[in-house]
């Protein structure tokens, strides 16, 4: 129920209330008013008894000053002035709850609460004999000493903190871990060795740094280079392609990632779209193959030394007693009965995953021209990381960041931004 309909029903048990006869009841009244006004005083207070009964268990909104109080808070080193309400009773709740324990556990909440992550705690050891010369000897003054991993950004006050919250017989040191950036690759150190890019970076928290490597397979990066314009026009490209099709007017089909052709006719092949198109004949017969039609010569003249060497479209080609002849056909008819198929055999495709693995083959070639322009070009595609262009970049950061932080060293030790006197 509202405040207002609260305030209605006790105004009704009040108006009840008053003796017959002797008051005015009727509304606009003083006497009236007055009950109203009596009436959400009475309202008020209940709907407050219930809502405390409802949160008896935790701390009313209106008590968390007292509450604070009570329990010595706010912290010292910090205020409530940009904390929820929420937040407080978090606070309030912690205090209550734990005792001043020093352990990481405890340390970590605690810091959490002025918005401090605790990296690490450092404690100083002793000595063992299977320790190296520069490890820390338990000294008296070592003895009591710990330092303090905190990450960055740092917005409190440390000092305050150690000061107040931790325990007095203590040294607290404490170093503030900037976060590390993003890996830098060295770009006047790429190198590609039969497909493979080795690269080097770096990367560095202000501190410290982290020097690392990674070996990475071109295949894949070449494959989206293929999908550039520029790259495209590339010789090792074309050479790739027109060796791998035996053709030169192949064409780009950069959806279907790969190149489109048409194959050389073979009327010998029984699968190729020109088998069967015309009749050979050398005069023994007519044939759909023109090998056929050429053996049928060579066969019925085997007897005078005459071998079968090759047949095209064209000619008949034979070796008589060592010499080579070629002779045009005695008939080259078209076969009425031929069909045009419904798909294209001679139509084939080739990927650019086998483009990229060409390519990657003739930087190995004997030929000196096609290898040299092989590994120029994936110099191109491995150094393309470097590119401020970010359409322009085949190899990706995000391809070697894996292997870096798997290999990474660091370069040298740590050195401690600030340590408490």
């Amino acid at each position: 129920m509202t405040l207002e309909q609260v305030t209605e029903l006790y105004a009704s048990v009040l108006r009840q209330l008053l003796p017959e006869g002797g008051y005015d009841k009727s509304p606009n009244t003083v006497i009236a008013k007055d009950i109203y006004a009596h009436a959400k005083l009475l309202a008020q207070a209940d709907l407050d008894a219930h809502r405390l009964l409802k949160v008896i268990d935790s701390i009313p909104e209106e008590l968390i000053d007292e509450f604070e109080y009570e329990y010595g808070l706010p912290l010292k080193c910090s205020t409530n002035v940009s904390r929820t309400f929420a937040e407080r009773v978090e606070i309030l709740k912690w205090v209550r709850n734990n005792q001043n324990v020093y352990n990481k556990k405890y340390l970590t909440q605690l810091f959490a609460i002025f918005g401090v992550v605790l990296v690490d705690v450092i404690k100083f050891k002793p000595i063992q004999c299977t320790a190296p010369c520069n490890a820390p000897v338990n000294t008296e003054q070592l003895r009591y000493k710990v330092r303090l991993h905190l990450l960055y950004p740092v917005n409190a006050d440390i000092e305050c903190i150690i000061e107040n919250y931790l325990p007095a017989y203590l040294r607290v040191d404490w170093m503030i871990d900037m976060p590390w950036g993003e890996w830098v690759v060295n770009c006047s150190n790429i190198t590609v060795n039969r497909g493979i890019a080795h690269y080097t970076a770096s990367k560095n928290n202000q501190v410290d740094y982290y020097d690392s490597f990674a070996d990475l397979d071109l295949t894949e990066a070449i494959v989206r280079a293929l999908h550039d314009v520029d790259m495209q026009k590339w010789q090792a490209v074309i050479d790739a392609a027109n060796e791998l099709t035996g053709v030169t007017d192949w064409m780009w089909d950069v959806t279907n990632n790969g190149i489109t052709y048409i194959k050389t006719a073979d009327p010998n092949d029984p699968q190729d779209d020109s088998y069967g198109k015309y009749m050979y004949s050398m005069g023994f017969g007519r044939f759909y193959s023109p090998n056929e039609a050429c053996r049928s010569f060579t066969n019925a003249w085997s007897t005078s030394g005459i071998t079968f060497v090759s047949a095209n479209d064209t000619t008949c080609t034979t070796n008589q007693s060592g010499t080579i002849y070629s002779y045009n056909w005695v008939e080259r008819v078209t076969n009425l009965d031929y069909v045009t198929p419904s798909e294209s055999y001679n139509k084939k495709s080739i990927s650019f995953d086998a483009v990229a693995q060409k390519i990657i083959s003739n930087s190995q070639s004997s030929n000196q021209a096609i290898s040299l322009l092989a590994e120029a070009f994936l110099e191109t595609v491995a150094k393309s990381i470097c590119n401020s262009d970010n359409t322009k970049q085949f190899v990706k950061l995000i391809d070697l960041i894996s292997q870096f932080e798997q290999n990474k060293v660091l370069r040298k030790n740590r050195n401690y931004r600030h340590a408490k006197n």
